[in-house]
């Protein structure tokens, strides 16, 4: 199974093929005075068909949490349940300050989507992740949607 991603022409793909594909790496293009450049990662992975997507999303949100200062959500949207869910999550992030440069308030979205089991009892779950700079949100959360709106998958 293959999840493929359509790009806006505002990203940039790295090391990978435009359209995506079962993992994908992409940066939107800089503009002047940015010191942040907005960016997402694509992967799929297998899991049980057993476990909720929700809770797949609730390890990867807690994950997060671990490795930054603190979150704060302010978005959570749940579609569907069991194997074939999809979970959006949007938070702020305040990142741990790095070789002695500043801490960074950054925004997150996640999203978790599960796609239909196979008949091993297990299943592929493409999580989504954008981050970009706490001002860019506006700029990049439309084409956010875009992306997501996007995804196809083959068998």
């Amino acid at each position: 199974m293959v999840v493929h991603v359509e790009l806006p022409p505002t990203w940039h793909a790295v090391g990978l093929d435009d359209e995506g594909s079962t993992e994908l790496s992409a940066f939107r293009r800089p503009r002047g005075g940015d010191e942040f450049t907005p960016n997402l990662t694509m992967v799929t992975r297998r899991s049980p068909a057993s476990v909720p997507v929700t809770a797949l999303a609730n390890r990867a949100l807690g994950h997060t949490a671990r490795t930054n200062l603190r979150i704060a959500v302010f978005n959570n949207r749940e579609w569907g349940n069991g194997p074939t869910a999809m979970v959006l999550r949007g938070f702020h992030a305040l990142t741990l300050p790095s070789s002695g440069g500043p801490e960074q308030a950054l925004v997150q979205f996640q999203l978790h989507a599960g796609l239909p089991a196979e008949q091993d009892g297990w299943h592929d779950v493409a999580q989504l992740v954008l981050h970009c700079a706490d001002h860019q949100r506006e700029l990049v959360e439309a084409e956010f949607a875009t992306i997501v709106q996007s995804l196809t998958v083959d068998s």
